[in-house]
């Protein structure tokens, strides 16, 4: 409140119903997933077939969400996770469950950029690589465009990049948040 344009979302809703989904696309509900549990060791297919049955199947129904036009963000859910993106890339592109629930490698990376931006009214300065955005970026060992989506998971991340400024991965918690609060907008 006061905001005239809210934006409200689910999250996890990785086991919702195809009517709950319509009713999310009729008012305009968006989803955040967590893909990276579809091909997670801490919640194998066996273990969900024997807790959810046919149920698991239906698990993260991708696919169906942007089909219905549904805006949908990427997450890990960390610490339940690890917050690595490129398993949650992995997850989306190869549904364990339903393979016809997959996404295109494309619409996988802006669920992790652009859908990420948006859902937190920042997509005007973050979420695509073009003048004017903040350049919150990494550089991978591999383009991920030109893979096939069962070996999304040979990426590398080779260089991270925080508001323009490259990130060290020795940098300290204190280092980090010094960072964050002193770079303000870069630029590309």
């Amino acid at each position: 409140m006061p905001r005239q344009a809210h934006r409200h979302s689910i999250i996890h809703a990785c086991l919702i119903s195809p009517k709950n989904l319509e009713t999310c696309a009729k008012l305009g509900i968006s989803i955040t997933l967590q893909p990276g549990f579809l091909t997670s060791p801490l919640e194998p297919p066996e273990y969900l077939q024997e807790f959810l049955g046919d149920r698991a199947r239906s698990s993260s129904p991708l696919l169906n969400i942007l089909d219905l036009g549904i805006q949908v963000s990427g997450g890990s859910d960390a610490p339940v996770t690890p917050p690595d993106p490129i398993a949650g890339l992995y997850g989306a592109c190869n549904h364990p469950y339903d393979p016809g629930q997959s996404l295109s490698i494309p619409e996988a990376l802006r669920m992790f950029t652009y859908e990420v931006a948006w859902m937190s009214f920042d997509e005007r300065e973050r979420g695509t690589l073009e003048p004017g955005q903040v350049t919150d970026m990494v550089v991978l060992n591999k383009n991920p465009l030109e893979m096939k989506a069962e070996d999304l998971k040979e990426l590398v991340v080779e260089e991270t990049y925080l508001s323009g400024k490259p990130y060290k991965l020795d940098m300290g918690l204190v280092d980090i948040v010094w960072s964050a609060l002193t770079a303000g907008k870069v630029s590309i």
